[in-house]
């Protein structure tokens, strides 16, 4: 008798200690982020808006990484290099903050000075995010210093 007793006590603190290591997947996914956005243009407060380059593919693509609760990885293309990090993000439907960390690169050189140009204004941009949307198939990032990122997601 006092075996099923304790076995009783002890249940219900089982389940409340299960339930505090719980996996990424139990955490809602923003609506629509884990998605491939094709970067429209960057948008200034101060000065002209700058689209990429016409020969330049430039993208990003969001997805879940295992570990805490709101930490994920992203990756993409610039013009011409590869680039990858992860990021944390507090979600609120399709509005939310959004924090990148350290960012890598791959190393190509570009004989074609103004995807150079552009992809070093893109990658300063990046760690500066503060802020997200997602209105239908556009993603938007605001940037610290009010700088948008603006992506359509690519149809398949």
């Amino acid at each position: 008798m006092k075996k099923l007793v304790l076995y009783l006590l002890l249940l219900p603190l089982l389940a409340m200690f299960s339930c505090l290591d719980k996996e990424q997947d139990d955490v809602p996914a923003p609506p629509g982020l884990f998605d491939r956005w094709n970067l429209v243009v960057i948008g200034y407060k101060d000065k002209a808006d700058l689209s990429p380059p016409e020969d330049a593919h430039v993208w990003i693509a969001f997805e879940k990484q295992a570990g805490p609760a709101g930490s994920y990885r992203f990756n993409g293309q610039a013009a011409p290099n590869n680039y990858f990090g992860s990021f944390n993000l507090v979600s609120e439907g399709g509005t939310g903050t959004m924090l990148f960390g350290e960012l890598s690169t791959t190393e190509v050189a570009s004989t074609k000075m103004a995807n150079t140009q552009f992809e070093v204004e893109y990658f300063s941009l990046l760690p500066k995010a503060k802020s997200y949307t997602i209105q239908q198939n556009t993603l938007i990032i605001l940037c610290s210093d009010g700088e948008k990122l603006v992506y359509n997601r690519q149809s398949d």
